[in-house]
């Protein structure tokens, strides 16, 4: 029983590949990673480049020394 169906498939007529087949496939292909790569970098890309520059932000402004005040405060404790 299996030889009959495996000599009809050998028997025959397969036509040949067109020559835009690949083309077609490449450029499906290529549409679809470039808006899974899209996505991605919006999904997981963006989210940390702004956590690392908050991080980054927050260390500066957490380490840059305090202000100091132009003038003295006024007042009547003047040691001198």
């Amino acid at each position: 029983m299996n030889a009959d169906w495996r000599h009809q498939l050998q028997d025959a007529e397969v036509p040949p590949v067109p020559e835009t087949f690949d083309q077609g496939v490449h450029a499906r292909v290529n549409h679809f990673l470039l808006a899974l790569h899209l996505a991605e970098f919006a999904v997981r890309g963006l989210p940390a480049a702004a956590w690392e520059l908050f991080r980054a932000t927050a260390d500066v402004a957490h380490t840059s020394p305090p202000r100091r005040r132009s003038r003295p405060p006024q007042g009547g404790n003047d040691i001198a």
